[in-house]
C-alpha cells in the first residue's frame, strides 16, 4: 500500500468516523463501553495500516518538536532580554553613589592620581 492509500485510507476509515460521532454517543449511559470501543477500532486500524500510522505520528512528532523549540527559544530571548537590561542598568552611574573620594581632596595639591610624584607637594 503506497503512503497516499494510506493517507485516504485513514480519512475514510471506521476510527475516524468514529471519532466524529463521540459526542453524540459518549453521553449515554455506557460511555466507558463506547470509549473502549473507539480505542479498540482505532487501534485495529493502527495495525492493519502502517504507513497511514507512521506519517501520523511522525506529524505529531515534528508538530511537538516545533512546539518545544519555540517555546524554548522564547525562553531563551526572555532570559537574554533580562540579562541585557540588568547589564545596561549596571553601567549606568546612579548620581549621588559615588563614594570613596573624600579621602583623596586633601591630598588633591600634590596630584590626585599621582600624590605628588609628579607635579610635586607644596610645601
Amino acid at each position: 500500500m503506497g503512503l497516499l492509500d494510506g493517507i485516504g485510507s485513514a480519512l475514510n476509515s471506521d476510527a475516524v468516523s468514529a471519532a466524529v460521532d463521540v459526542g453524540s454517543k459518549a453521553s449515554s449511559s455506557n460511555w466507558w463501553d463506547t470509549g473502549i470501543e473507539y480505542a479498540t477500532k482505532a487501534f485495529n486500524w493502527m495495525e492493519d495500516n502502517p504507513t497511514a500510522t507512521n506519517l501520523l505520528a511522525g506529524v505529531a512528532g515534528g508538530v511537538g518538536q516545533y512546539m518545544v523549540g519555540k517555546e524554548q527559544l522564547a525562553q531563551q530571548e526572555r532570559f537574554a532580554r533580562e540579562q541585557w537590561e540588568r547589564e545596561r542598568a549596571a553601567r549606568r552611574i546612579k548620581p549621588g553613589s559615588m563614594e570613596g573620594y573624600g579621602s583623596h581632596v586633601a591630598t588633591a595639591k600634590g596630584g590626585l592620581l599621582t600624590n605628588g610624584l609628579i607635579v610635586g607637594q607644596e610645601d
